[in-house]
C-alpha cells in the first residue's frame, strides 16, 4: 500500500516537472493599418514559424499585444507592459505582431518576441507589391524562430564557348564536283541577230487613259446626282403626307425640308461636276486622237550602198 503511495507520487511530480519545463508561446493577433486580409495571411505565417522553436508549446490568442495591455490594466509599451500580460496569459512568452500598408503599396511587418526573462527580439520584413508574402516572411522572419532561411537557387555559369580550329591549309585547292581541273566556266550570252531592243512604254500611253477615267469619274458623278434627286424625290412625298396638327409635327415638318433641299444640291452639285469632268475629258481625248492622227512629210538626203539620194517620210508633228 505504501509502495502504490509512493509511486502515484512520482508520477505526480515527473507530470509537474514535465509542464514546468514546457515553453508556452502565446501568438497574438496582428496590429497595424493594413487589411484582414493581408493580416490573417500575416498571422497564420507567423504561427507556421513559431511552431520551428523546439520544445515550444505554441498557442493562438484572439486579440492583438495592445488589447489584452488593456486588458491588463497597463498603457505602456511592449517593455512596460510584458510582465503584466504573461502573468495574465499565463504563458512563458508572447509574440506581438504589426502589420502596416505603406504609401508606396509595399507592406511592413513587425514580429517582436516578448519573454519572461531575456531581452524583447524583433525581426522586420518590407514586402513589396506583387511579391509573395509567405516566402518573403519565411525568409525574414523565419530565422527568429530558429527556421531556416531557404536558401538561393545554385548560379549554373554557362561553360565557355568552344572555338574548332580549321586544319592547317596544304595548299592543294581540290576541284569541285563537276568542275574538272576546278576551272570555273563563265556563262556566255549570244546575241540574236536582227534582235530589237524593246523600248520602255511612252508617256502616250499613259495619256490615252486619262481621258478613259474622267469618262468614268464624270459618269459615276452624274449616277451620284440622279441617286440624291430620288432621295429628294421621296422626301418631298413624305412632305406632303407629313401631318401639321402639333408642335412636333411642323418641327418634323421643317427637318423634312431642309433634308430634301440638301439632297436636290446635291444633286445638282454631283450633276454639274460630271457633266464639266466628261466634257474636259472629252476635249483631251479629242486632242490626242487628233495629234496622233495628223503627219507631216520630211525630206532629207540619205546614203545608200549604191549612191546618194533623198528619203521621204512621215513624222508626228
Amino acid at each position: 500500500m505504501r509502495c502504490a503511495n509512493y509511486a502515484a507520487l512520482a508520477a505526480t511530480l515527473y507530470a509537474s516537472l514535465a509542464s514546468a519545463e514546457t515553453h508556452k508561446v502565446l501568438v497574438l493577433k496582428a496590429d497595424g493599418n493594413a487589411d484582414a486580409a493581408t493580416k490573417a495571411k500575416v498571422d497564420a505565417e507567423v504561427q507556421k514559424l513559431a511552431r520551428s522553436l523546439p520544445g515550444a508549446t505554441i498557442e493562438t490568442g484572439e486579440v492583438t499585444f495592445t488589447d489584452a495591455a488593456v486588458a491588463v490594466g497597463c498603457s505602456g509599451g511592449e517593455a512596460q507592459c510584458r510582465d503584466e500580460v504573461l502573468g495574465t496569459m499565463g504563458v512563458d512568452e508572447v509574440v506581438a505582431i504589426t502589420v502596416t500598408a505603406m504609401p508606396s503599396g509595399d507592406t511592413r511587418v513587425l514580429v517582436d518576441r516578448i519573454p519572461k526573462s531575456t531581452g524583447i527580439k524583433n525581426a522586420t520584413s518590407t514586402v513589396t507589391a506583387g511579391q509573395v508574402l509567405e516566402a518573403k516572411l519565411e525568409s525574414d522572419i523565419g530565422p527568429t524562430f530558429g527556421a531556416k532561411a531557404p536558401e538561393p537557387p545554385p548560379v549554373t555559369t554557362p561553360p565557355p564557348p568552344t572555338t574548332t580550329t580549321p586544319p592547317p591549309s596544304t595548299g592543294v585547292v581540290t576541284p569541285a564536283f563537276g568542275e574538272p581541273g576546278g576551272t570555273t566556266t563563265e556563262p556566255t550570252t549570244t546575241p540574236i541577230p536582227n534582235e530589237t531592243p524593246t523600248s520602255p512604254p511612252t508617256a502616250e500611253g499613259t495619256s490615252s487613259r486619262g481621258p478613259v477615267i474622267g469618262f468614268a469619274v464624270g459618269g459615276g458623278l452624274v449616277v451620284l446626282s440622279l441617286i440624291m434627286w430620288g432621295e429628294a424625290s421621296s422626301t418631298q412625298s413624305d412632305i406632303n403626307s407629313a401631318p401639321t396638327k402639333t408642335t412636333t409635327d411642323f418641327q418634323n415638318l421643317q427637318n423634312l425640308e431642309s433634308k430634301g433641299e440638301t439632297y436636290a444640291a446635291l444633286g445638282n452639285v454631283f450633276f454639274i461636276g460630271g457633266l464639266v469632268v466628261a466634257g474636259v475629258s472629252g476635249y483631251f481625248f479629242w486632242r490626242d486622237h487628233r495629234k496622233h492622227a495628223s503627219t507631216s512629210a520630211m525630206i532629207a538626203p540619205t546614203l545608200f550602198d549604191h549612191g546618194a539620194g533623198i528619203a521621204l517620210g512621215g513624222v508626228l508633228p
